[in-house]
């Protein structure tokens, strides 16, 4: 159902009252509130990350890996090298290894 160019007008000329501006202003706030917590917790990954930059960089040369499941892998060998293994991953091979193994099971 299409509308009238007088119908379109009539939509978009309406009165903006008080309410409706303080309302906006609320909407307003509260999006620049959570965008600053995204920038907090965006920081936060990227800080937490960097220290196993060159990990992802390998991990997301693989076909079809994309940075979550790189960033998936790096936490779940992180879990498998601190219960397991405390020395570094030496290659992909080890790696893809370590991924049989299932940390979360005794």
């Amino acid at each position: 159902m299409r509308s009238s160019k007088a119908d379109l007008e009539k939509a978009l000329t309406g009165k903006l009252t008080a309410h409706h501006r303080f309302m906006l202003r609320q909407i307003y706030a509260h999006m620049a509130y959570l965008e600053g917590q995204i920038a907090l917790i965006d920081k936060q990954i990227k800080d937490t990350l960097s220290a196993d930059e060159s990990l992802l960089t390998m991990l997301t040369e693989i076909p079809g890996v994309g940075l979550k499941s790189a960033i998936q892998t790096v936490r779940r060998s992180d879990c498998i090298r601190s219960r397991d293994r405390p020395q570094q991953i030496p290659n992909r091979k080890a790696l893809c290894q370590m991924g049989r193994h299932d940390p979360w099971q005794q």
